[in-house]
């Protein structure tokens, strides 16, 4: 049985890395996420920011024309920090499934192993 547990223990320790990866990866684009939301955050601040400016009365690039510019810069920047967003939530949701399953063999290892040990402790030392 000491040989079984020698296997068990690789396994164990193969799992751990695996989970472990897995939760790197998942904390990698948990990170990528919160970057991109503080981006699209700030993208609305300076929307609104400009427009308690305009509240105040025009101003030159009011009057010049380029407001109408900027929000469409805005809006098509915001659009497709949305899409990569969407992209990343949906990476996110996979590194999720991931994750999960490398738990669950690292819990199902760490048992098996609970189990081989506790009917080794129940065997005579020379059968």
């Amino acid at each position: 049985m000491t040989h079984d547990l020698k296997k068990i223990a690789v396994l164990r320790r193969i799992s751990q890395a695996s989970w472990e990866m897995e939760q790197a990866r998942l904390g990698a684009l948990n990170a990528e996420e919160a970057a991109l939301r503080e981006k699209l955050d700030s993208l609305d601040r300076g929307r609104k920011s400009r427009a308690a400016e305009l509240n105040a009365g025009p101003d030159a690039a009011r009057l010049a024309g380029a407001d109408p510019l900027w929000e469409n810069w805005i809006d098509s920047r915001r659009a497709a920090m949305m899409s990569e967003l969407a992209r990343i939530r949906a990476r996110k949701e996979a590194a999720r499934e991931k994750f999960g399953r490398a738990y669950g063999r690292k819990e199902a290892i760490a048992e098996i192993e609970a189990r081989v040990r506790a009917q080794n402790a129940r065997k005579p030392p020379y059968s």
